[in-house]
């Protein structure tokens, strides 16, 4: 799929958001970060302005980025 969790990350919500809700929530660990988590809400919000982005640093060591749409 590919290496760059930025544009990895992008594409995942902009699946997971093509099936419908209203609140991504983000939960950044290590390696993922302030930054990441900029970028992914940015990347939610094209072209669906009335998302609510949830960031919330997780701190979990396993996985950098974790994602989920209600």
């Amino acid at each position: 799929m590919g290496k760059d969790l930025a544009v990895v990350g992008a594409d995942v919500v902009s699946r997971l958001l093509a099936g419908g809700g209203e609140l991504l929530t983000v939960v950044s660990g290590v390696g993922g970060g302030p930054e990441l988590s900029a970028v992914i809400e940015q990347s939610a919000r094209v072209g669906r302005r009335d998302v609510e982005v949830s960031i919330i640093d997780g701190g979990q060591a396993t996985y950098p980025l974790l994602l989920g749409v209600e």
